[in-house]
């Protein structure tokens, strides 16, 4: 798959994106004051019951973790539970929708009920909280849903899944493309083909931190895993002076106009964002701080969504990708 060494490949290709060295220094240096760990997935927003149910429970949100960003009206929050979740992103409240409804009894995990649920079956899930808006893209979300119903039937579950691919976090990001068309996260730029598969990666990590103390079910060689291409990163990396956009591209994203998924602009944003996560990675272990791609895209990733209001927007891509 090579995803960091082709993004270092097509880097010399870009036009509209560049990656200052000295402010990855700099963000290095403040990084390396900072306690780093694997997230295990066990908040108040995540499904913590039986261990089989949490495995299915990484899938399925990562079958439907993607683009939630509104094209006009306000951001979408959840609400389950008597209570609201992801405030701060939408990403948590997806997860939380997901884990009352297990909680609860409905069949997510139920490869036939999945792959015959429908827009009804599935909308009272995400039913949004007072004053905010609709969930987007639910149809597309429908469908994600039941093509994942598909791959657990062929493979018998998520832990079919995991164990076919042998708890190889490559292995399984390999598969979950093969079973799912949608998670087919790969472009090309001037001839290098560039295997993001942003969600598929997410689930090995995931699987990793959830099971990392449970020697039947953790991922076998989590240092494998790159940093996640999606919006806050690169949002985080740009306010830093970590990444830098030609004025033409500024001038886009700050207006909130949409980037093209597999255009020129929106490759080179998600591969600089993958060559300097693996520069601060480098940076970090001169400052003898050794950190994985797991560790320091979680808490860049933590930092962009709690600082959100004070940085510069996000680009703004449609696409199932991320």
């Amino acid at each position: 798959m090579f995803l960091v060494e082709n993004c270092k490949k097509s880097y010399r290709e870009f036009i509209s994106v560049a990656i200052d060295n000295q402010s990855i220094e700099r963000l290095s240096k403040r990084l390396s004051e900072l306690e780093f760990g694997t997230p295990n997935w066990q908040e108040d927003h995540c499904y913590k019951g039986d261990p089989e149910r949490s495995l299915s429970w990484i899938f399925l949100f990562n079958a439907v973790n993607y683009c939630y960003w509104p094209q006009n009206g306000p951001r979408w929050i959840a609400q389950a539970g008597g209570r609201t979740y992801g405030d701060d992103d939408e990403a948590k409240g997806v997860m939380a929708v997901l884990a009352r409804a297990l909680e609860n009894g409905v069949p997510l995990d139920d490869p036939k009920w999945l792959s015959q649920m429908d827009l009804d079956d599935f909308r009272p899930f995400f039913y949004p909280a007072a004053a905010s808006g609709d969930l987007p893209l639910l149809e597309l979300r429908v469908h994600s849903l039941k093509e994942m119903g598909k791959a657990f039937h062929t493979y018998g579950g998520a832990i079919g899944m995991l164990t076919t691919a042998e708890f190889n976090a490559q292995k399984l990001t390999l598969l979950l493309m093969d079973a799912c068309p949608s998670w087919r996260d790969v472009v090309e730029y001037h001839g290098v083909e560039l295997a993001f598969c942003k969600r598929a990666w997410l689930t090995a990590a995931m699987c990793h931190g959830r099971f990392q103390d449970d020697p039947t079910r953790r991922i076998v060689n989590p240092e494998v895993i790159p940093a996640f291409a999606d919006y806050r990163l690169p949002q985080f990396l740009r306010e830093a002076g970590v990444l830098r956009y030609s004025q033409t591209l500024s001038d886009h994203i700050d207006s909130h106009k949409e980037l093209k998924y597999g255009s020129n602009d929106e490759i080179e944003i998600r591969a600089a964002t993958i060559i300097a996560m693996e520069k601060i990675k480098e940076n970090l272990k001169v400052l003898d701080k050794e950190v994985s791609s797991i560790e320091l895209d979680h808490v860049i990733w933590s930092a962009a969504v709690n600082a959100q209001d004070k940085l510069k927007p996000h680009h703004r891509t449609r696409t199932v990708g991320y």
